[in-house]
């Protein structure tokens, strides 16, 4: 939120709900006749602006949701800052009743343009386009190609395009992966096939980039920023791009160009924030993703569900059905649970790949989800060309240690107490995670768990429902001051206990925690031998560790 009369402003770098277009976005809130007059009135602005700025042929598009729209236009590559400004000023003379913009405001927004403007990375990146070569323009200045192929040219010194020979600029192999959940265990295990390769892979993904095996940085990377740093990384071979919705919704799709777009599934997550309210809405956004895909690409889709199934019609590219329930997709390339077997449909000849207790990150089979995240990344192996016997090689030892996937699914024995580890956030997430710890050992099952405050009310009773239909025996919820966002400190654990108080869960099996040790330490002091503990954690795992060890 900010204190401005708008929800938020963001460039737009690449694909949006909106077009294919680079500018910006403004989220603004309201309904009826007067909301409707102010949106008139914007597009007027705009235009004007548009004319002032020499923009005229930029587009101007709004894109309604419940309660607000979003208020998108074009602008030229290399003024996307700019563009952001022409957005909210409009909006705010709108909001006045104004006819047009302030002489001041104009003047303004001209030297803003000619301040930020870089016209040789602008034409650069037209020709670039023209000749279908990957090209990307930033205040870190434009490069050409990707990977070990990629050219970086810094911001004002970007070749005359005449002097470029755009069928020497390559890129490498790229795969984007999305979905509600399981994005980053299948990238990590792709990315683990393509090291057994032979390859340098680079990956972003919600708490890293890993280049090669080294960790490049901390954090959240699953948005256009992370995308960008692999693929100008001269080392990288094959790019391995984790794109959260977050990204895809208010930055638009990173990668202009893309071998692979893996889907791994469409659930209730974040519904009601952006615009998006509903499952249907959530698929279209994360179909953004198979934007990048020309007609010899492949798009790997979860084909147990029934919307990636229905989109998968209108793609003019390769389709990859991978199925964990439903049988052998029909599509000439596939994966799927055959029994106890996966199996890999490779052009119309199908081949075993491995059995699902060979696999460790399966947990001897409890870990279902983790079933589905392999054949996923199997699927996205074998259409980047990766050889079978790699993928079978990967799935034989991917899990066996911890650090292979850390935080997700990550299980531990302590004086014969399991613990299991994972980021999950959303009730799909959390039945996947509980009857893995279910099907761990005999004992009782206790569970600490939190919720951000973006979230509505509904989606922590939700997660907490979610808790208790699992079974559990004991329950500490967690204190998260650093996703409060907004909310005053105690008030979602106090509706998560509430919750569960009116399910029916007896007062004295709740506990509270501060923080994500402390409600580590909490579980550690209740537990027996052959108890099992899932611990969501989603910002402090090593100290985490470290409490259930002392």
């Amino acid at each position: 939120m900010t204190d401005e009369p708008w929800l938020d402003s963001k460039r737009l770098v690449g694909a949006h709900l909106a077009g294919d277009f680079p500018g910006a976005m403004l989220e603004v809130s309201g309904d009826g006749p007067e909301f409707d007059l102010h949106i008139e009135r914007w597009q007027s602005i705009v235009k004007k602006l548009f004319e002032k700025l020499d923009w005229q042929s930029q587009p101007i598009r709004v894109r309604r949701h419940h309660g607000g729209a979003f208020l998108v236009i074009g602008a030229p590559i290399d003024l996307l800052y700019t563009a952001t400004e022409v957005n909210e000023q409009a909006w705010l003379a709108s909001l006045d009743s104004a006819t047009g913009p302030p002489r001041d405001v104009v003047d303004t927004l001209s030297e803003a343009a000619a301040s930020e403007a870089d016209p040789g990375a602008r034409r650069l990146h037209e020709a670039a386009l023209s000749a279908g070569v990957v090209c990307m323009v930033d205040e870190d200045g434009v490069s050409l190609g990707t990977g070990k192929h990629v050219r970086h040219f810094s911001p004002r010194h970007a070749p005359d395009p005449a002097t470029v020979d755009f069928t020497t600029v390559s890129r490498v192999p790229t795969a984007v992966i999305t979905g509600t959940n399981g994005k980053t265990t299948t990238a990590r295990m792709l990315g683990a096939m393509v090291t057994q390769a032979g390859y340098i892979a680079g990956i972003t993904s919600t708490d890293r980039i890993e280049v090669g095996g080294e960790t490049v940085d901390r954090g959240d990377y699953s948005g256009p920023g992370g995308a960008r740093r692999v693929l100008r990384d001269s080392r990288v071979e094959i790019a391995i791009l984790e794109t959260a919705r977050g990204g895809l919704l208010r930055r638009g799709l990173a990668v202009g160009r893309a071998d692979v777009a893996i889907i791994t599934n469409i659930a209730e997550d974040h519904l009601g924030d952006g615009g998006v309210d509903d499952l249907d809405a959530l698929a279209d956004v994360k179909f953004l993703v198979t934007r990048a895909l020309d007609h010899d690409a492949a798009a790997v889709l979860n084909w147990d569900d029934p919307r990636l199934r229905q989109r998968a019609e209108k793609l003019d590219c390769r389709v990859i059905g991978v199925a964990l329930d439903s049988g052998p997709p029909p599509t000439d390339s596939a994966c799927w649970l055959a029994g106890d077997t996966v199996m890999l449909r490779i052009d119309s000849h199908d081949h075993s790949v491995i059995r699902v207790n060979d696999m460790p990150a399966s947990l001897h089979g409890h870990a279902r989800h983790n079933v589905a995240n392999a054949m996923a990344a199997a699927a996205g192996a074998r259409a980047l060309g990766l050889p079978l016997e790699t993928i079978r090689d990967t799935l034989r030892t991917f899990g066996e240690n911890p650090a292979d996937n850390p935080g997700r699914a990550e299980h531990h024995t302590l004086d014969g107490v399991h613990y299991l580890v994972d980021f999950a956030h959303n009730p799909h997430g959390f039945e996947a995670v509980l009857k893995t710890a279910r099907g761990l050992a005999g004992g009782r099952l206790a569970v600490c768990f939190g919720q951000a405050g973006d979230r509505s009310d509904s989606a922590i009773v939700d997660l907490a429902r979610a808790a208790f239909a699992a079974g559990c025996d004991h329950y500490v919820i967690k204190e998260m001051a650093e996703y409060r966002r907004g909310r005053a400190e105690g008030d979602i654990p106090r509706l998560l206990r509430q919750t569960l108080e009116e399910l029916g869960v007896d007062s004295t099996a709740i506990e509270y925690a501060s923080t994500e040790p402390e409600a580590a330490a909490r579980l550690r002091r209740w537990a027996q031998a052959d108890d099992v503990i899932a611990l969501f954690i989603h910002s402090d795992r090593d100290a985490v560790l470290a409490a259930l060890t002392v």
